[in-house]
């Protein structure tokens, strides 16, 4: 494995603490709060919440086990090693392509880009163009915080990722819908790329007749389903339900409902 130092070039990650955040840190979440309401008219609780709390606990994780992650491990050989000593030792992939997803732009952005880091990988991070503000402010600050020779985000539509997926890479990470996701494994096999793929589905609730609060049973699914305006992957789609409680719940849905929006 690679030095510690040279896992993190020339970055300093942010981290909580009991102490008020250091002032630049508080302006460039601002800024960020600010882009995603004029994007997608995020209200910056429901932002901080589903995005900048996500991704600041993925820092501290790297932050806090990184040096126990970089540490070779033992390995059996089986008989034909019977008397050789094996360690699996992590290893840099590479060159690491991220494409993110316009409904949690900063998060599906650059949640894979602290992985790479930490993996002693260089990135080209490359947000959805539909949330441009997001995507602007991410350029602007990864561009400030970070060293432009190992990471970028590359800004642009359809025709732009096409053309990043000329070229190879070590990893790609996608975020977004199954159509896409199948153009970008086809052209990542021309290069025998390994692929993350990210990618939304159906999301059933599973509702049994042994609910002890039906009140608290309907505000989760409402929860669920309503957060970010419902554009979320593993958002619920349907609901099987018990066909005994059936009417219950959905009485306990609509006063939910109401009680959330009006």
């Amino acid at each position: 494995s690679k030095p510690l130092p040279l896992k993190n070039p020339r970055l300093c990650l942010p981290h909580r603490s009991t102490q008020s955040p250091p002032s630049r840190h508080r302006t460039n979440q601002d800024k960020l709060i600010q882009a995603a309401r004029a994007d997608l008219r995020k209200n910056p609780h429901e932002f901080i919440m589903t995005e900048v709390n996500p991704l600041l606990s993925e820092i501290n994780v790297a932050i806090k086990d990184l040096k126990q992650w970089m540490k070779p491990q033992s390995s059996s050989g089986g008989l034909p090693f019977l008397l050789d000593t094996i360690e699996i030792t992590p290893q840099p992939r590479g060159t690491a392509l991220v494409i993110g997803a316009w409904n949690y732009n900063l998060e599906l952005s650059i949640v894979p880009l602290v992985a790479a880091i930490a993996a002693g990988c260089t990135a080209v991070v490359k947000p959805s163009e539909v949330s441009s503000n997001v995507a602007q402010t991410l350029a602007d600050l990864v561009g400030e915080s970070l060293d432009q020779a190992a990471y970028r985000v590359v800004q642009g539509g359809v025709q732009e990722t096409q053309k990043l997926l000329d070229y190879k890479w070590d990893l790609i990470f996608y975020t977004g819908n199954g159509t896409v996701g199948k153009i970008i494994m086809k052209r990542a096999a021309e290069f025998l790329t390994p692929v993350v793929l990210e990618l939304g589905g159906k999301s059933p609730v599973v509702v049994t007749k042994n609910q002890s609060n039906w009140e608290v049973t309907a505000r989760r699914i409402v929860w669920g389903k309503f957060v970010n305006c419902g554009q979320t992957c593993i958002a619920p789609d349907y609901i099987l339900v018990e066909k005994s409680v059936r009417d219950k719940l959905v009485a306990a849905l609509k006063k939910a409902i109401t009680d959330a929006f009006g």
